[in-house]
């Protein structure tokens, strides 16, 4: 398990200012997203994850329109959010892999994940492991408040709704 921090590359960039660009009422709503944005092309860095999936986690709410995914890496919690997940251009899990997992009840043994720090915005997934494990279901409130769509916290006292308590992501 290793997460890292490296330098985005020329297509994640673009990526970036691509999805960054928000209209005027998200502009208007939601200043610090595109400020996030503009800080993410400007620092050129991402946080880096992979490994083994040591548990993994859905919300009570969770659905494939809405997924929320908690999943534990070694010492780190990763939070996975949005349909993004199911994006060709950003999942580089191969095709015949990705058909066999089922979204609603498991997830891949083994993942590589590339997220902008400042945003919290996905720039790739990658299942690295054919197996799956199960999903449980977090034993907390229905979903998470969570605007991200993915975002690497530091795990506490090996207890992921602990590190989801602190982060102030659950009740």
């Amino acid at each position: 398990m290793s997460l890292t921090s490296q330098t985005i590359t020329e297509s994640e960039r673009a990526l970036l200012e691509r999805r960054g660009r928000l209209g005027w009422l998200q502009r208007l709503v939601q200043p610090r997203a595109n400020a996030d944005v503009i800080r993410d092309v400007e620092a050129r860095i991402a946080d880096q994850l992979e490994g083994a999936v040591g548990q993994a986690f859905k919300t009570k709410a969770f659905s494939e329109v809405t997924p929320q995914y908690v999943i534990q890496i070694g010492q780190s919690v990763l939070v996975l959010s949005g349909q993004w997940i199911y994006d060709s251009t950003l999942n580089q899990t191969e095709e015949s892999r990705f058909e066999k997992w089922d979204v609603g009840s498991q997830f891949p043994a083994a993942i590589f994940v590339r997220i902008a720090r400042n945003s919290g915005m996905a720039l790739a997934f990658r299942a690295t492991d054919e197996r799956t494990i199960p999903l449980g279901v977090l034993p907390a409130s229905g979903s998470l408040r969570f605007a991200d769509e993915a975002r690497v916290y530091p795990l506490e006292q090996d207890d992921v709704v602990k590190t989801l308590r602190r982060a102030g992501l659950i009740v």
